[in-house]
């Protein structure tokens, strides 16, 4: 609508000068249709830089997420990447489902839509939660009404990405949390685990029977080992 009144404006003030001869009639036209003109394109302008017209919306989405490592160990593990140095923003390996064969990164930046991408970020928060997961919270533009969006309502504005924070709560003592050289540290000692396991039998045989009366309990002496192992 307001391309629609420029246009109207526009025309009434070349008309209203140029074609009216009754100098008070074509200054009354012609300047009230210059000064609505002006109006209108710094109305366009303002809303096309600061967004009037419109409000933030915010969404917060929540969803559990699984293991990046084997389904059938009693602990969870979720790998994390920084991205750039102190950035405080990571790329996260898990599953999104149990059933998946292999888990994914998430929260890679999509650099063929860099503009999206810098508006996105991901960090994580060590719970007390048995659960991992993923909180989302995604802020975009909506109209604040139906007469701004009649206005305003020339593009696709409407469901601009503003931010999207992305928060991994990971479980404090049930879950690991490595980086991508701890993974690969871990995954070439899983030898020396399994020899440990072997020299001490009755150590074992304890483990096994209280992974089954208190998984919780094995899973924690299990991330306790683990993290001593690699010196975490």
């Amino acid at each position: 609508m307001i391309l629609l009144f420029i246009a109207l404006f526009t025309v009434l003030s070349f008309v209203g000068f140029m074609y009216i001869d009754k100098k008070v009639t074509r200054n009354i036209v012609g300047g009230l249709s210059l000064a609505l003109l002006v109006v209108s394109v710094a109305g366009l302008i303002y809303h096309l830089s600061t967004h009037w017209g419109m409000k933030e919306v915010t969404k917060t989405t929540e969803q559990q997420v699984y293991t990046a490592g084997d389904t059938k160990a009693a602990f969870g593990l979720m790998i994390d990447q920084e991205i750039g140095t102190q950035s405080g923003e990571y790329v996260f390996v898990y599953r999104d489902k149990p059933s998946d064969a292999k888990p994914i990164a998430h929260f890679t930046p999509d650099e063929k839509h860099i503009t999206d991408a810098v508006k996105k970020s991901a960090t994580y928060k060590m719970t007390s939660d048995n659960q991992a997961k993923v909180v989302t919270k995604t802020t975009t533009y909506a109209y604040s009404s139906d007469l701004m969006k009649m206005m305003f309502g020339i593009g696709d504005e409407e469901g601009t990405l503003v931010s999207e924070k992305s928060t991994v709560y990971v479980p404090q003592k049930t879950w690991l949390l490595l980086n991508t050289e701890q993974a690969k540290e871990l995954e070439s000692k899983a030898a020396d685990l399994k020899k440990a396991a072997i020299a001490n039998p009755e150590q074992t045989a304890k483990m096994q029977q209280l992974a089954k009366t208190d998984p919780e309990k094995y899973a924690q002496l299990q991330v306790e080992q683990i993290k001593k192992l690699l010196n975490i």
